[in-house]
């Protein structure tokens, strides 16, 4: 296997990848920022500022590990630095979370009728 211009000898039944000239493999290994580290039992893990981190637990948004609530769920999604539930909010071209919710009282109040 030819990683960077660096032969490489390896086993092809191996799950094998390339991180910068080495080869590592991939079930058991994950590669951020052209190191090679130790995964862990979960394998659920992604990169964040060059280390790995759980997904379960973390999410990187703009380069920021950050800690997620517990109970959280896969609609959580990354706003710049921050990150914000779908379901609930929505993140504007300026990276500013915005809650979907309607204000129910300010529209019926503009059409005259109370609520």
């Amino acid at each position: 296997m030819c990683c960077a211009g660096k032969l490489n000898e390896v086993n092809p039944l191996e799950s094998l990848s390339c991180c910068l000239q080495n080869v590592y493999h991939t079930k058991k290994e994950i590669c951020c920022d052209n190191k090679v580290h130790q995964r862990s039992e979960r394998k659920d893990e992604r990169c964040c500022k060059g280390v790995p981190f759980d997904r379960r637990f973390f999410i990187c948004c703009g380069e920021e590990l950050l800690k997620l609530p517990k109970n959280s769920s896969r609609h959580i999604l990354c706003c710049g630095k921050k990150y914000f539930d779908r379901r609930v909010s929505k993140c504007d071209a300026k990276n500013m979370v915005m809650s979907l919710k309607c204000d129910v009282e300010r529209i019926f109040s503009n059409k005259g009728i109370t609520v």
